[in-house]
């Protein structure tokens, strides 16, 4: 892999960063913490993001032939990097979904979804987790039957999806007579076919306002004689397991990733260079900064292991074990960084709003997201199994 950025793409950087002085303003700022069940209207973001497309900073790395500019990935990298660092959540990392289609969908389904799923037109919810258990994935109940040229789907689903979700990347079993893993299929749900009900949750984690959390981002969706055509199946029927391990695997890695795990060490050490608790100064405590120095490192580990990531998608190179190492060192660090965060701020983290708040009560919305970071996308002990099984090859049990 590279561990450095070319001349180009660092003279790129700061063409980026001078845009970001000048047009990532206040009020920009102040939408991105709006609460997305308002449905208000971000005008100044519009604005900036029309002047990114001008430039074809926005979908700048995605196929021309479906709405993206065909650019280079390691550019749009950097783009995304820079916007998060100030502030503003754009990173592209589309996971699930758009990579899926894009290798496996039929030439129709990637012109049906492909180009509204890179507009954010279409967002797909994860339908993977059902309410009988969430870490043996590939013994979900949900079912989808055969009826001539259509199919049948019966079951639930748990915390996949949003009220915005237009569509649901769909798992469910379609041969029960096979072994649990073989008998799986992928459908593109959509949300507002007849049968399909979705009930938002509220879940602790709403509180987390940064980075786009506020609102219901998880739900329950229910599914009764839901009659779908053949061509709501990605795939072929029994491939589901490949195309939902697959999808997981780019959503482990990536800027955005990344760029979630870390983003309170930077605001705390941002927050700690003016800023103190009454007489006590936490920037001049030794304790403080060989804690801060610890999340540094971890912070630089987590992005050179980004960068590998980076590289092995430019190359083509199978990620394997990789996908599972960051989605266990990010989320671990996360905790880290928030449990090093209250020990420096006392009771002080527990605010989450007024003026003693630090950074308006961001550290305590932290605190109430962490116990989320390590679950999502697949537990860090079933990543860590991942690990020890494809990456060592170390036998079960």
């Amino acid at each position: 892999m590279e561990f450095t950025f070319t001349t180009e793409e660092e003279a790129f950087r700061q063409e980026v960063r001078t845009f970001i002085a000048e047009h990532v303003t206040p009020e920009v700022i102040a939408e991105q913490g709006g609460d997305e069940e308002s449905g208000a209207d971000h005008p100044h973001t519009d604005a900036m993001i029309d002047k990114m497309m001008e430039r074809g900073w926005v979908r700048m790395a995605m196929p021309k032939e479906y709405g993206g500019h065909g650019g280079d990935l390691t550019m749009q990298y950097i783009v995304d990097e820079e916007f998060n660092r100030a502030g503003v959540f754009i990173a592209h990392n589309y996971g699930t979904g758009y990579t899926t289609i894009i290798k496996y969908g039929t030439e129709q389904q990637k012109r049906d979804f492909v180009p509204g799923l890179i507009a954010g037109k279409i967002k797909l919810g994860l339908g993977y987790t059902e309410p009988s258990g969430g870490t043996d994935l590939a013994g979900l109940k949900s079912r989808a039957v055969r009826d001539g040229d259509d199919w049948i789907i019966n079951g639930s689903k748990m915390y996949g999806g949003s009220p915005e979700s237009t569509h649901m990347y769909m798992l469910v079993r379609t041969n029960p007579d096979v072994p649990k893993h073989k008998g799986l299929s992928v459908f593109l749900v959509p949300m507002d076919a007849p049968g399909v009900e979705f009930r938002p949750l509220k879940l602790i984690k709403d509180r987390a306002r940064a980075y786009g959390y506020t609102g219901a981002w998880a739900g329950s969706s229910f599914y009764e004689d839901v009659r779908l055509p053949q061509s709501a199946m990605l795939g072929e029927e029994g491939q589901g397991w490949e195309l939902a391990t697959q999808g997981l695997a780019i959503d482990r890695i990536g800027v955005t990733r990344y760029l979630r795990c870390t983003y309170r060490t930077d605001h705390m050490i941002d927050w700690l260079r003016d800023h103190q608790l009454g007489d006590y100064v936490p920037r001049e405590d030794p304790f403080v900064r060989d804690k801060i120095a610890e999340l540094w490192i971890e912070r630089e580990v987590y992005r050179l292991m980004t960068m590998r990531s980076l590289t092995m998608v430019k190359k083509n190179i199978p990620i394997v074990h990789e996908s599972p190492s960051e989605k266990v060192w990010g989320p671990d660090h996360n905790v880290r960084a928030i449990e090093a965060i209250a020990s420096i701020l006392g009771p002080y983290m527990q605010l989450t709003e007024g003026e003693e708040a630090p950074r308006g009560g961001e550290f305590g919305d932290h605190f109430l997201m962490a116990w989320f970071v390590g679950l999502g996308h697949g537990s860090v002990h079933a990543m860590r199994d991942q690990i020890a099984r494809r990456g060592l090859g170390l036998p079960r049990g």
